[in-house]
Formats: structure tokens, C-alpha cells, sequence
């Protein structure tokens, strides 16, 4: 799978209108608070031309594209840290995702009960975020009580993972998001933003460099991650205190250290300039201050454009003027965020495109595809994607030296078609 990504908000903010759009799936929708009783799954796949291309090399009888999972959260209301509306079984579903969607309401209909009684994008996305933050500080504030106890066996692991801790408590009890503090610490010296990768050439899931003109006519921008200096809470830490934080917020699912960009949904009215709609530009600021990738849609249209024949949406969309596809846009933007990148795999039974974690080695590409291919690996095969196109076959590109013969320390490329040799 590619990457898994829960959509949160206030009830009715619209967020099973989106998963509807996004998934295809028909979620059970009402005009009412509660409606998603029930977390919903849904998967899409990543379209990537390149899979194509080296499934007709590979004369492969199957194409398996990655696949993103969608989970539709049901709407998080004041309170839910400590169980109002289900809230802790609700966020306990976020904690098992990549990254968030944070979906904010703009738009004011009579018909569609707002949980509060008016359209305020600040106060609804300050609700979600604060019941997230004040989830997390509960449970750093446990695993820091059993850290405590195990420092006084003053051995350097059980040292730093306090101080960790006692940083991340920090962070939380000052309002910081994690995410926005530690980013810099999933950055290596000299890349992008992480947040700036969603409308960068690197953008990956597609095959080709992200239209960045599609991308803002769907009103995304992207903020600068990187500057974290001045923001409350934020002491200065060793790194190793910081890389330890950042890898306890990721194992114990932190929901304020997760990846995530806002979404303002927008009157239908707006849907081909959604960044002009009343509340939008509140909640690009919003996004803004956290440092975060920002889009603008109206989820009804999004999803009534599924209703309608597959031939019939590109033409609807452009006659609109909205982006090619709503789908693409969101995985561009979670690849971004999650710093992912696609590798592929091809022989005559099946050709499967995989997501990894950029800066990963084949060894662990390895893994991702089966753990005996780990266990016994010897050398791989390589050759880009697009070496291995021009080339026509892989007769021909092992004719030209385009294979490339790897050992596990190897840095898989985007795009890279690896031949696992093992023992």
C-alpha cells in the first residue's frame, strides 16, 4: 500500500462527501451530526503511466498500481480527549493512519445543521486540534510516568527517552504541534520543506513532475516547515533528544505529529476558485502558521462528479475549471508530506508498483516486497524506469549498460525497477 490517510473534522464539515469523491465509495451520508458512525475504509489506487509502460516490457499478465487507503473518521466535537461523541474511539482510528486530512467547513447551508450553530473555520479547526493535542499530552504524560521510574536505572537509553518525553510534553502543554516543531529533524541539509515537495518536480505517485498549474487551480499552496525558531515551547534540544521524540511521537501515533494539510469545503458556487470562497483564506492562514500544504475544493461537486460517466468527468472538470483530478492532487500531496517515493518490481506474472520512504536502500525495498527477499538477499538488478522504456527491453538495456548490479547499501531512486537476487 502506498499510504493511509484519515480524514477528520467537525461533524457535517463535509468529510464523507469527501471520502465519497476520493474513494468512490457511497459512505452513509445524513444532514446531521454522528453520521459516519463507523470509521470507513476505502482504496484508490496511484495512477503512474510509468507502471504501464513497464508492464508491456515485462509482458506482465497483472498490473498492481499502490494504493491509497482512505479512512472516513467519524466528526470529532469539544470534549472528545475525553470521550464526548465517541471521541476517543474516533481519534484512536486517526492513530492508525499516515497522514490527515483536516477537512474545514466554509460553507453556510440551512439545510446541513452546523454542530455549533455557525460557519467559523478558526474556532472548528482549533476544536479538532486542541481534542487531538490534549489526547496526546494525556498519553505522553503516561509513557513519560513509566519513563521516570525507568530513568533511575541511569543507563543513557533510559535517559534520553525521558528527556524526549519530558520535550514532547513541553511542545503539547505550549500548544505546539509536533509535527511543526520536529520537522526539521525529517529534513536532510539542503532538501525542500517537506511540505514544499507537494508542488516541487519531486513529487511523486504519477509518474511524471506534478502539473503545477492543476495544483493551483485547486488552490494548494505549501508552506516553509522549516523555520521553527521563536515558536512557543520549542527549547533548544540536542538532536539526539529531538530524534528520539520524533521517533516516540511516530510509535506511539501521535495524532498532532502526523503529517497533515488542511482542506477548506467550499460553497459549490466557489468550486473553480476555491481560494476567493468566504473562510478559505482563514483557513490558508491557518495552514500557513502550521507550516502546512493547503487546498480548497467543494466536496459536493467533487463527489457528483463521480455520479457521472467516466468519459463525461474530464470534460465537466475543465468546462468547471477545476483541477484534472481531485485523487491525483491528494496523493501528490501525501507522497510530499511523507517523503514517499515509488519503485517497481516486473516479471511475465505480474508488474507492482511499491511506495518507499526516500533515502531507503534496496535492502529495504526488499523487505517491503517479502521478508525471505531480506533474509537472503545477495545483489539487485537496477535500472530506472525511464531507462528501461527508451531501452524497450531489458535484453536490450542489460545490450546498452543500463543494469546497474547493487549491494544492500544502495539508495533506491523514484522510478528505479529492481531485480531482487537472493539467496
Amino acid at each position: 500500500m502506498g499510504f493511509s490517510c484519515g480524514i477528520v473534522g467537525l461533524p457535517n464539515a463535509g468529510k464523507s462527501t469527501l471520502f465519497c469523491a476520493l474513494s468512490g465509495s457511497a459512505a452513509e451520508v445524513a444532514p446531521y451530526p454522528f453520521t459516519t458512525l463507523d470509521k470507513n475504509v476505502g482504496m484508490a489506487p496511484v495512477k503512474d503511466a510509468r507502471l504501464l509502460e513497464v508492464a508491456k516490457i515485462a509482458r506482465s499478465r497483472k498490473t498492481t498500481p499502490a494504493m491509497v487507503q482512505f479512512r472516513d473518521i467519524a466528526g470529532l466535537v469539544k470534549g472528545a480527549s475525553k470521550g464526548e461523541g465517541l471521541g476517543n474511539q474516533f481519534l484512536a482510528h486517526v492513530r492508525e493512519t499516515d497522514a490527515i486530512v483536516h477537512v474545514i467547513r466554509c460553507f453556510d447551508e440551512p439545510d446541513v445543521a452546523h454542530v455549533y450553530g455557525s460557519v467559523d473555520p478558526r474556532r472548528d479547526a482549533e476544536i479538532v486540534n486542541t481534542e487531538m493535542l490534549l489526547s496526546d499530552l494525556a498519553m505522553v504524560e503516561r509513557r513519560l510516568a513509566k519513563a521516570l521510574s525507568a530513568r533511575k536505572a541511569h543507563t543513557r537509553e533510559a535517559e534520553v527517552e525521558a528527556s524526549s518525553l519530558e520535550w514532547l510534553k513541553e511542545l503539547l502543554s505550549s500548544g505546539v504541534m509536533p509535527r511543526r516543531a520536529l520537522s526539521q529533524y525529517r529534513r536532510t541539509p539542503g532538501s525542500p520543506a517537506i511540505s514544499d515537495r507537494a508542488s516541487t518536480d519531486k513529487v511523486t505517485g504519477h509518474g511524471k513532475s506534478a502539473d503545477k498549474s492543476a495544483i493551483a487551480r485547486a488552490g494548494v499552496i505549501s508552506g516553509d516547515i522549516s523555520e521553527i525558531q521563536g515558536i512557543r515551547g520549542v527549547g533548544s534540544v540536542p538532536d539526539e533528544i529531538a530524534k528520539r521524540a520524533f521517533s516516540l511521537a511516530a510509535e506511539m501515533g501521535l495524532l498532532t505529529a502526523k503529517p497533515t494539510f488542511y482542506l477548506a469545503n467550499v460553497p459549490e458556487e466557489y468550486a473553480g476558485d476555491p481560494t476567493f470562497a468566504p473562510g478559505a483564506s482563514v483557513v490558508r492562514d491557518i495552514a500557513e502558521e502550521e507550516g502546512a500544504p493547503f487546498i480548497g475544493i467543494s466536496a459536493k461537486i467533487e463527489a457528483e462528479i463521480q455520479d457521472l460517466p467516466p468519459s463525461d468527468r474530464e470534460a465537466f472538470r475543465r468546462d468547471m475549471g477545476l483541477a484534472p483530478s481531485l485523487l491525483d492532487t491528494v496523493v501528490s500531496l501525501g507522497y510530499g508530506l511523507l517523503d514517499l517515493i515509488t519503485f517497481f518490481t516486473a516479471n511475465e506474472n505480474e508488474a507492482r508498483a511499491w511506495a518507499l520512504k526516500d533515502g531507503s536502500t534496496v535492502y529495504e525495498a526488499a523487505g517491503k516486497i517479502h521478508s525471505d527477499m531480506q533474509r537472503g538477499f545477495v545483489k539487485a538488478d537496477v535500472i530506472n524506469s525511464e531507462d528501461l522504456i527508451r531501452a524497450g527491453s531489458v535484453a536490450k538495456a542489460r545490450d546498452q549498460g543500463l543494469m546497474r548490479l547493487e549491494g544492500k547499501e544502495y539508495v533506491v531512486q523514484d522510478g528505479d525497477v529492481i531485480y531482487i537476487r537472493f539467496a
